[in-house]
């Protein structure tokens, strides 16, 4: 098998690096990937995997960008509306504000 050429290998992660990062913003624009059941979530996963899979990122440097605190309060925020939800509060509703819904279900004893 001959050798791969090392500038034509680089400029083929460069564009698959290209082509994963725009398909993950198609999948974030859109909310969902045409004619498949991946969301938003599905769509970072699989691109930070395939990054990762052609050797765009290393998995030690992957591990290391991810910001934990940041992790924690994205999940914060989802028990928070999920929990609104089966409440059945009515955030942003036409008759109240939607930032006097949170601070009155959040704030009450």
């Amino acid at each position: 098998m001959p050798a791969l050429n090392p500038v034509l290998l680089s400029d083929a992660r460069i564009l698959a690096a290209y082509i994963i990062f725009i398909g993950s913003y198609v999948v974030f624009a859109v909310g969902k990937f045409p004619l498949m059941k991946i969301d938003r979530p599905g769509a970072a996963i699989i691109g930070a995997v395939l990054m990762v899979a052609f050797g765009i990122v290393g998995a030690s440097e992957a591990l290391a960008s991810i910001d934990f605190a940041t992790v924690v309060l994205l999940f914060s925020m989802m028990l928070i509306v999920g929990s609104l939800r089966l409440a059945g509060s009515s955030i942003g509703s036409r008759n109240g504000s939607s930032t006097a819904c949170i601070l009155i279900t959040c704030c009450r004893p």
